[in-house]
């Protein structure tokens, strides 16, 4: 019986060994909501969408970009609400004017491309990128700022 117990155990942790566990899955990494939207404009620029001949599709991706940004960073519900609702809350924010409305006329022309079919030029679809790009690095929170002259607490 001893013989037969010392068999299986070693059988066991043979076939243990030569399958061991899975691996516990990686942690998700959350992302901030500029960190996002930047790296989804980055993914949108490498596809060449407009210059490929979808205005559409760019201004689409681009457009809902931007709205994911305000609603992760300031909980505007930007992806059900029209372009004018969305800046009529950033001008309640007391949001910086100039900012507000480059932005304002990037998403009322990608509008006009969507849903109108408006063919503006290539200068017009380089600059839309810039200004969500200039968008989001101008309102993302600011990191926090440590006092190297303080001394830390020791515990």
């Amino acid at each position: 019986v001893v013989l037969a117990l010392v068999i299986v155990l070693v059988l066991y942790l043979r076939k243990r060994k030569l399958n061991p566990p899975p691996p516990p899955p990686a942690p998700v990494v959350q992302l901030l909501p500029h960190e996002l939207a930047l790296r989804q404009l980055e993914e949108l620029a490498q596809q060449q969408l407009w210059q490929n001949g979808d205005l559409k599709g760019y201004h689409s991706a681009l457009t809902h970009i931007v709205r994911e940004y305000l609603e992760g960073r300031y909980g505007i519900q930007a992806l059900e609400q029209t372009t004018d609702e969305i800046l009529e809350q950033l001008r309640r924010r007391d949001f910086n004017l100039a900012l507000s409305q480059k932005l304002g006329d990037v998403l009322q022309t990608a509008d006009l491309v969507k849903f109108a079919k408006a063919q503006p030029t290539a200068e017009f679809h380089e600059q839309a990128m810039v200004v969500a790009r200039a968008f989001i690095l101008e309102t993302k929170p600011a990191a926090p700022v440590v006092d190297a002259t303080r001394p830390k607490d020791v515990h």
